[in-house]
């Protein structure tokens, strides 16, 4: 997996909780994954396309792969910023979201990660071409959208 490039399309703000912890206050590594989908679901949100509704009309972006890289403990009580990357031709076939890890005060990402998608109706059949519901998010990347961060 390769580092993000570009500019991240939003930046999710979070604090550490206690229960996202293990026994030695360093964060549990499935939480990460938690925080993509969160930070993923505000980038969705700022572009203008809820998750909640266009799952009601039967629009679904399921995960099909998953994967992060640590690269320095996040602990209870630190201050972490989600920032999500998205290569703009994946998003017609197969989404690609991208997302850095930083920890408030050190200057550097303490974990990368990246989620593959697809686009598909409640029966689970693959659609084809970015869904109308999602066209906003393609704005994200030419400037016309300015609420994606």
């Amino acid at each position: 997996m390769m580092k993000p490039i570009g500019n991240p399309l939003t930046i999710f703000q979070l604090e550490v909780r206690y229960n996202e912890t293990d026994l030695m206050g360093v964060v549990y590594h499935s939480n990460y994954f938690s925080w993509f989908h969160l930070a993923r679901e505000q980038l969705m949100k700022a572009a203008g396309a809820r998750v909640a509704e266009t799952e009601h009309r039967g629009i679904h972006l399921p995960v099909i792969e998953a994967c992060c890289h640590y690269r320095a403990a996040a602990k209870y009580g630190d201050r972490l910023e989600i920032r999500v990357f998205v290569h703009p031709k994946s998003l017609a076939l197969r989404p690609h979201f991208n997302y850095e890890i930083q920890k408030e005060g050190i200057g550097r990402a303490i974990a990368y990660g990246q989620t593959k998608h697809v686009w598909s109706n409640h029966q689970g059949q693959l659609l084809t071409g970015l869904p109308e519901a999602y066209q906003s998010l393609g704005s994200c990347f030419d400037g016309r959208n300015s609420t994606c961060k």
